[in-house]
């Protein structure tokens, strides 16, 4: 197996909490070929930054050549009530969603679903009214001028993020003040809503001229909708959470284990922290780029299964020809 490094801080992933691990551990770390001084450098350099108040705590994991050759947890689950930080701790894990729902997507691919080569807009045929605006100055103000694209957005593009979409917060033009004026993203909106809103906005280039990151895995989770006829949550929990044993994961936390989940902490010297969504909220959002949320063991029994060609424990996730390992 590949060297595999999961680390888990502030808001990442955290676990190892079954009766036993989804592979076996190391007697030490240079068994598979790593330096347990090296790996003391990095708990010492994670200890400081909690001591420094720029993150509450962490949980690290460290596996090579299938064993885990490291684990190490520190600092505090929840600053507010002083919890210790735990193995079992549920994370927000953000981008590390997007994996997660382009798997699903590509399962669907290899069912014969869709083509990647594919228009998106046969399955969501707002999208194929979206305009390329281009910025561009009229007596001393910003305005956005829009045209057809040079060609339609494919399920690729998505794939790629070459699809002409952005992120609101990644910029100050025009296009990125509609995002934001248009609350693209807001956990108050259904995906199906999200794609609705977004297909008003203006694509930022031309489909294919391009890479930048975006919304565009939230684009891939309305797909994965339209095409299973059932919800993002539902169809990711099917399709990749349960065959992996990932019983931790989600776009929400039960109220059985809330008390499992990692919160953040205020910045040094008072400093505003980010906004972070609640994890129990009941969103009708589901964020195929960032909504979910796991622990270091459901994340570590996925990224085995990628290390490992799209299988792990026995369960085939996704092909060998689309994931050769």
């Amino acid at each position: 197996m590949k060297r595999l490094v999961l680390v888990a801080a502030l808001l990442g992933a955290a676990s190892l909490a079954h009766a036993e691990t989804p592979v076996p551990m190391a007697a030490s770390p240079e068994e598979v070929g790593l330096s347990s001084v090296q790996l003391k450098r990095l708990e010492a350099v994670t200890k400081q930054q909690i001591d420094d108040g720029l993150v509450p705590g962490a949980v690290m994991l460290v596996a090579r050549r299938g064993k885990i050759a490291w684990v190490n947890v520190q600092g505090k689950r929840d600053p507010a009530q002083a919890d210790a930080m735990k193995l079992d701790s549920i994370f927000r894990i953000y981008s590390m969603t997007k994996p997660i729902v382009s798997v699903t997507l590509m399962q669907l691919v290899e069912e014969g679903r869709l083509q990647i080569t594919d228009p998106v807009s046969k399955y969501l045929p707002e999208i194929g009214s979206m305009k390329v605006g281009t910025e561009v100055t009229v007596d001393g103000k910003p305005v956005l001028r829009v045209a057809d694209p040079t060609r339609p957005m494919t399920v690729q593009d998505l794939l790629r993020h070459t699809a002409g979409l952005t992120y609101g917060g990644r910029g100050g033009g025009l296009v990125h003040e509609a995002y934001r004026e248009a609350k693209i993203g807001d956990r108050g909106f259904t995906n199906q809503e999200f794609v609705s809103k977004l297909s008003k906005m203006a694509l930022k280039f031309n489909p294919g001229d391009r890479w930048e990151y975006s919304v565009a895995v939230d684009v891939q989770g309305r797909l994965v909708e339209v095409l299973t006829g059932k919800k993002l949550g539902e169809a990711v929990a099917e399709r990749v959470l349960q065959p992996l044993g990932m019983v931790d994961s989600g776009f929400q936390v039960p109220a059985a284990k809330i008390q499992r989940a990692a919160q953040p902490g205020p910045r040094p010297n008072g400093q505003p922290m980010t906004p972070r969504f609640k994890v129990d909220d009941g969103a009708k959002f589901e964020s195929g780029g960032g909504g979910m949320l796991s622990t270091m063991e459901d994340y570590l029994r996925f990224t085995l299964a990628l290390v490992n060609g799209g299988a792990f424990g026995g369960k085939r996730i996704i092909g060998k020809q689309t994931l050769p390992s």
